[in-house]
């Protein structure tokens, strides 16, 4: 995360510097770096997202309750085994 701010902060500067959003190109240059790991820092940034950050239609709920719990039992797991061992014992 460190890295990539390096990289925000050059292209803040430039953007105010030049008057523009800066290009790709124009980030390398100052930071002396291929253009290739200017745009991979840069991609990564887009693909940060805050867990808390509200999503969904009517964006009510964090993202994080949208992930499913892998560890928790299915509710109708129970019903299911004791349906399962009645059936058995008939």
């Amino acid at each position: 995360m460190r890295e990539i701010n390096v990289y925000l902060r050059a292209a803040r500067q430039l953007a105010q510097k030049l008057d523009h959003e800066p290009s790709v190109e124009e980030i390398a240059v100052l930071l002396d770096k291929p253009i290739g790991e200017v745009e991979r820092m840069l991609g990564l940034n887009e693909r940060i997202a805050s867990m808390d950050m509200p999503y969904g239609k009517e964006a009510d709920r964090p993202l994080l309750d949208t992930i499913p719990d892998e560890n928790v039992l299915d509710p109708a797991e129970p019903i299911k085994n004791v349906r399962r061992i009645s059936l058995e014992t008939r």
